[in-house]
């Protein structure tokens, strides 16, 4: 929805100059179907209050909100004392993601940067930082449990399912503080990780502050995992999604 209605221009220059214009093009008539195809939906569930309010916003309808669930099987906390020399940046290489931003604060703050979620295209040249492209559930699952920290500078996240699987995971998150970057909800600052000003500075002292924290900061984090993941779960999910189904084909 977002690429075709609000970041549409964003999303053209992502691309190699000969296919802009077909592309823009393809994205204008894009949205023509999209939103005929919106006029046949029988009920909206959005993933977040923000989504909710984008398709009454695009489509003129209303939709009930289900949060996506995290896979808390696979996700789990790990020893504290497996935390490695590495922040993680996990993330779809778009500009809005802001992954340069990342790579400086992680310069900034003196430790090894790893980015997963596919090679960007003219990726920012740093010492400090290890690409590792799309990796595989056990791999990821790994580097969440055995990061310092996960960094999310993101200019607009629809919930924040990274800071979600991390935290879920036993590793505290540093979000930056965007008006449109809901991961923020998910956040109880110094519990689990820190919301900090959207800037290079700003990201840097929230790494900072978490690897200070140590131990007693991953200790909170599993913690809170353990008290609030359940609830995040598929299974729960699933069981929230049947309910609503079920509300629905009796109306």
């Amino acid at each position: 929805m977002r690429a075709l209605w609000e970041r549409s221009a964003e999303e053209v220059l992502a691309l190699p100059p000969p296919v802009r214009p077909l592309a823009a093009r393809m994205l204008r008539d894009l949205r023509g179907w999209d939103l005929a195809a919106a006029h046949r939906v029988d009920r909206f569930v959005a993933n977040s209050e923000t989504t909710r309010r984008r398709i009454a916003a695009h489509y003129g309808r209303e939709s009930s909100v289900l949060h996506p669930p995290i896979d808390t099987d696979r996700f789990t906390p790990g020893p504290a004392q497996r935390a490695g020399d590495y922040y993680l940046f996990a993330s779809r290489p778009v500009p809005y993601k802001r992954l340069d931003v990342a790579v400086e604060a992680a310069a900034r703050a003196g430790r090894r940067l790893v980015v997963v979620g596919g090679y960007p295209r003219n990726a920012p040249p740093a010492a400090n930082v290890t690409y590792l492209g799309h990796v595989g559930d056990d791999e990821l699952r790994e580097l969440f449990a055995s990061a310092s920290c996960t960094i999310v500078p993101s200019f607009r996240e629809g919930y924040g399912i990274v800071v979600a699987e991390s935290v879920a995971s036993g590793t505290p998150v540093v979000v930056a503080d965007n008006p449109e970057n809901l991961a923020t909800t998910l956040v109880e600052p110094g519990i689990n990780g820190f919301v900090v000003e959207p800037t290079v500075r700003g990201l840097s002292e929230g790494i900072v502050a978490a690897v200070a924290a140590g131990e007693e900061l991953r200790v909170s984090t599993a913690a809170w995992s353990v008290q609030y993941s359940n609830s995040k779960s598929i299974n729960q999910s699933a069981a929230q999604m049947v309910e609503r189904l079920s509300t629905f084909a009796r109306r």
